[in-house]
């Protein structure tokens, strides 16, 4: 395997892409290694040149490293965008062998020649070592990266003259920098995001070559003046109002800035993003409430910022003097038509900005500004009555609606279709939407699908969720929801229908049902082949489940508090790959289908279900675990078939006074749990052998009992006994 993996190495492109691989011989073992960090420390370093694509570069030579698989276990955001990787332990190897002439992870038994400290260029400081102060004198005027967890600054006589990357981890015990941090001439990375530094020395004004800087957990960091003069800053992170640098409108090479943070003070306008338009990836925007009008928020120039791939809008923080507009400053913040995430919260105005509602030139074209957008969030817009004309967004993908407590309907306005529906030609409604998500909506009434007579809607969508939407009658799912995987329904206390496009969703894997009083009725789901997740919870109107067949994908069947329901469809007999069946306060639920042969059946659990006469286990359920049944009323009989659930580990019993007879526990050798509780008519439980695995066995209150199979003679494991 190290020589697959050597060779891997060896046949990389270029010296530069073999020198970023070995630098990941700096962080430890199953280190998960950020995509952006990652990248500018590797422009700290100069691997990747000096050009201002840089990040472009840096994801050239990553994406080599990664079809070499050098790296592993990425993770992607929902657009497919890398955000994290980890570094196989033999591959860490190899990338600590390959730069052991030039990079040091210090610990406290490491020892190095002075021929040897000459060569080294990339420190891991881990811990205090005896050696340390010695071995940092050595190796300080040659040293390009210093990863610390300890105070290395403390040895005042050491002179980090080449320093280009200083990064402090989980540095808990370093409160202070010295102000000789400005004399780091050739710095161009400085983390010190999670420690308890108080201050930034005045010095670091200085630091012009500064590219990277980490201000992140930092609460009560306070900054000096002059930061604005870092004319070569590139990346800024920083998570709070306190820590955002005044007059940040001077770092003209600014690409990273994840947060702005609107003030009154001078040097925090929003016309400070003017000139920022090299930013790229994400920006969030807060206390947009303290910009006055149009012409101020016009100010930020959003829609010059080409390279702007997702924008947060937060108007909290409301102006406190006259003349506030907040639909006026939407229509000021107008982003640039590459953009692909919005999200707006706490939007005060009555209607959406222009840009957001009419077409680009010919309005039949479909064009619209935001034609390229994949992703969009409207968070507490509560004064917002109508929805912009969404539907034609030709690469939307994903859409949440929370908290728009004034939106009555969504129809014809709502997929942006008025004045073409009576076109001839086939209409597409959210052509590539994935998921789309509702949630208090407290007014929405009305939901219907487009009137046009040649529409199809959601053709991509994969999940649907609707949530405290409690005034909503129906769900018009029409039939064409082919691609539809998940659909989930909680607290819509008023709806009553769901669409009968649902008996097409026949690739829906996950179906979720709480709350919804009022819901008496579903599609049938006969042929939901792919069906894995069936939950339904507090529908007390719902009185039939139609599992009529074919559920063969079936592995979770939850039923609770349905108070009519009395039948669950014979097609629950096919679904032989079901792991949990929980039933729970369905007190007209007067039998269940046959579980003969349910050979996955893990967990099978019955509360409250007092109509229940039977429970049907008339054949192998060999993968059975658990078994409770509590407050069964009813209940009198359980199929024989529970003899050969010998793989059974739990036994529970409770409140089931017409239960009489259990079946043979014979050769129950993983059983470790019984208990049996208020079964008035039990006479003799069957321990007949070999439950030798039994820790744990509980009776009471079973006023008829009179035997305990002689069986129990031989669970020599027993712990616990309570009769």
């Amino acid at each position: 395997m190290e020589s697959v993996l050597k060779l891997s190495f060896d046949h990389l492109s270029s010296p530069y892409v073999k020198k970023c691989f070995a630098y990941c011989a700096m962080f430890p073992k199953d280190y998960c290694f950020g995509k952006e960090e990652l990248i500018q420390l590797w422009t700290a370093e100069g691997f990747l040149g000096s050009s201002m694509e840089m990040v472009d570069i840096g994801d050239q030579y990553l994406n080599e490293l990664l079809s070499n698989s050098l790296f592993q276990d990425v993770e992607k955001d929902k657009f497919g965008n890398i955000l994290t990787f980890k570094m196989h332990d033999l591959v860490h190897d190899l990338s600590l062998s390959v730069s052991k002439f030039d990079t040091l992870v210090f610990r406290e038994n490491s020892t190095l020649t002075s021929d040897e400290c000459s060569h080294i260029r990339h420190l891991n400081v881990g811990c205090d070592g005896k050696l340390l102060p010695e071995i940092l004198k050595e190796v300080a005027p040659h040293l390009h990266s210093l990863f610390s967890e300890t105070d290395v600054f403390k040895q005042l006589s050491i002179s980090f003259t080449r320093l280009r990357v200083l990064k402090f981890v989980g540095a808990n015990y370093i409160l202070e920098l010295p102000d000789s941090l400005g004399e780091l001439k050739h710095l161009r990375y400085l983390d010190i995001s999670g420690t308890f530094i108080k201050a930034l020395p005045k010095s670091t004004a200085k630091l012009y070559h500064l590219q990277t800087l980490r201000l992140l957990d930092l609460p009560r960091l306070t900054l000096p003046d002059g930061l604005e003069n870092l004319i070569s800053l590139t990346h800024l992170y920083f998570d709070s109002r306190e820590v955002q640098p005044d007059n940040i409108g001077n770092l003209t090479c600014l690409q990273t800035l994840p947060l702005f943070v609107v003030g009154s003070e001078r040097g925090r306008s929003i016309k400070e993003l003017g000139s920022l338009n090299e930013l790229r990836g994400k920006l969030k925007i807060c206390h947009l409430g303290g910009v006055r009008d149009k012409q101020e928020a016009n100010g930020a120039n959003l829609h010059r910022k080409e390279k702007l791939c997702k924008l947060i809008f937060d108007f909290e923080g409301r102006h406190s003097g006259g003349g506030y507009n907040c639909e006026e400053v939407m229509e000021g913040l107008q982003p640039h038509s590459n953009l692909q995430s919005l999200i707006v919260r706490n939007y005060e105005g009555e209607s959406f900005p222009s840009w957001m509602l009419k077409p680009v030139g010919d309005s039949n074209t479909g064009l619209f500004l935001l034609n390229n957008l994949m992703e969009l969030n409207f968070y507490d817009c509560i004064n917002c009555e109508s929805l912009p004309p969404l539907g034609q967004l030709h690469n939307l993908q994903f859409l949440e609606l929370r908290n728009m407590k004034k939106v009555k309907r969504m129809g014809n306005e709502f997929y942006g279709n008025e004045g073409i529906d009576g076109m001839n030609k086939v209409i597409k409604v959210f052509p590539a939407l994935k998921k789309f998500t509702l949630n208090g909506m407290a007014n929405l009434k009305k939901w219907t699908a487009m009137a046009a007579t040649k529409t199809i809607m959601f053709p991509c969508l994969v999940e649907l969720n609707i949530w405290d939407c409690p005034m909503l009658k129906s769900v018009p799912l029409t039939g064409q929801c082919s691609s539809l995987e998940k659909l989930s329904i909680f607290d819509c206390k008023n709806l009553s229908k769901i669409g009968d496009g649902l008996s097409t969703s026949t690739c829906l894997k996950e179906l979720a049902l709480k709350n919804c009083p009022n819901l008496s009725w579903i599609p049938n789901l006969e042929g939901f082949s792919s069906l894995q997740n069936l939950s339904i919870d507090s529908c007390n109107e719902l009185e039939a489940l139609p599992i009529t067949g074919r559920c063969s994908s079936l592995e979770k069947l939850s039923i609770l508090d349905c108070e009519k329901l009395r039948k669950i469809g014979d097609g629950l007999s096919t679904s032989t790959c079901l792991k949990e069946l929980n039933l729970e306060d369905c007190p007209n639920l007067s039998s269940i289908p046959n579980l003969k042969g349910f050979s996955c059946l893990q967990n099978l659990s019955i509360h409250t279900c007092n109509g229940l006469e039977v429970l049907p286990i008339f054949g192998a359920c060999s993968s059975l675990e658990k078994l409770n049944i509590f407050g069964c009323e009813k209940l009198s009989k359980i199929g024989d078939g529970l003899s050969t659930s010998t793989c059974l580990k739990e036994l529970g019993l409770k409140n089931c006074p017409n239960l009489s007879l259990i079946p043979n526990l014979e050769g129950f050798s993983y059983l470790q749990n019984i208990s049996i509780d208020s079964c008035n008519g039990l006479e003799v439980l069957p321990i007949i052998g070999r439950c030798s695995s039994l820790e744990k066995l509980s009776i009471s209150d079973c006023k008829k009992l009179s035997k305990i199979g002689d069986g129990l003679s031989t669970s020599t494991c027993l712990r616990e006994l309570e009769l």
